[in-house]
């Protein structure tokens, strides 16, 4: 039975990974009563399969909840299996702030194996943002609420928004970031719109915590993974020399309110990605978006 022979392998590397039990990432096996169900494929990830699914207890209707099912995929090699239990104990003793991507459960002694997490109904920000522009393709971000009352939300675009959300998104998401530094030492090193999800209530969370969880295993980031951000994204020093730190969050952070005030539209618009390390190195910055107000 090669499915079972691999279920058990990845069991085997659980148990081997951990010198002593690891009572936190224990706490966070699914329980027995519980099930997922409902799976709905959305995409293949780095480890396997992602799905839309169910969780709720066996035989009951009640405290149902719509949750995306990482699962590891039985065709990984050992180091990739190592490696999604790294990610699971990064989940379980980092992720533990409101703007940072929550794990519920995870599963790592019985099929499907995998990590359950909090679905927000939006998906990422950056796809929200876009779906939020107007019927004729422009984009306008609203001053203040009142301004909506009265306005038909066009089927299949999201609610629009105001600067007061933008501020309180920035605000979340400024919010995980300072947690990530200042209480685990550590960089995000990707912030931008495709690394934010949004639930229906205009909340946040950071995700895209790759480099995060490769700096909390290793305690460094090496210089091969730090280059494969996008480079509008990256920050002078970064572009210069792959250094990563928090200020290079800090800048990125930056590009995301750029994002976010527009829509979604890509920052330096008038520059190919090549042409950006020397401008940058020549002090070029990119000028405030219009729909940007001062006192925002």
């Amino acid at each position: 039975d090669v499915d079972g022979d691999w279920a058990v392998n990845a069991g085997g590397v659980y148990e081997n990974s951990l010198d002593a039990p690891d009572p936190i990432l224990e706490k966070k096996q699914l329980p027995g009563d519980w099930i997922v169900e409902h799976k709905v494929f959305v995409c293949n990830g780095h480890f396997g399969p992602i799905s839309r699914a169910v969780l709720c207890r066996s035989g009951q209707t009640e405290g149902r909840q719509q949750v995306i099912l990482k699962e590891l995929s039985e065709h990984c090699s050992p180091g990739e299996v190592q490696d999604f239990i790294d990610l699971m104990k990064f989940y379980a003793h980092v992720c533990n702030h409101q703007s940072l991507v929550t794990m519920l459960w995870c599963q790592t002694q019985q099929r499907p194996q995998g990590v359950i997490m909090k679905a927000m109904s939006y998906g990422n920000l950056l796809t929200f943002l876009r779906n939020s522009h107007e019927v004729d393709g422009s984009f306008v971000l609203y001053v203040n609420e009142h301004v909506l009352k009265g306005m038909q939300t066009t089927e299949g675009t999201n609610p629009r928004i105001t600067e007061k959300d933008v501020y309180s998104m920035a605000s979340q998401v400024a919010s995980g970031l300072e947690y990530l530094s200042g209480t685990h030492d550590l960089v995000h090193g990707y912030v931008a719109a495709c690394n934010v999800l949004i639930h229906d209530d205009l909340s946040v969370q950071l995700c895209g915590l790759g480099l995060a969880a490769l700096q909390h295993r290793t305690g460094s980031i090496h210089t091969r993974r730090a280059t494969q951000v996008p480079l509008k994204w990256q920050s002078p020093e970064r572009l210069k020399d792959a250094n990563i730190t928090e200020k290079s969050d800090v800048w990125s952070f930056g590009i995301l309110l750029y994002e976010m005030v527009t829509l979604g539209s890509p920052p330096y618009p008038d520059l190919e990605p090549s042409q950006l390390p020397t401008k940058l190195q020549k002090n070029y910055r990119m000028e405030r978006p219009a729909p940007c107000g001062q006192h925002l």
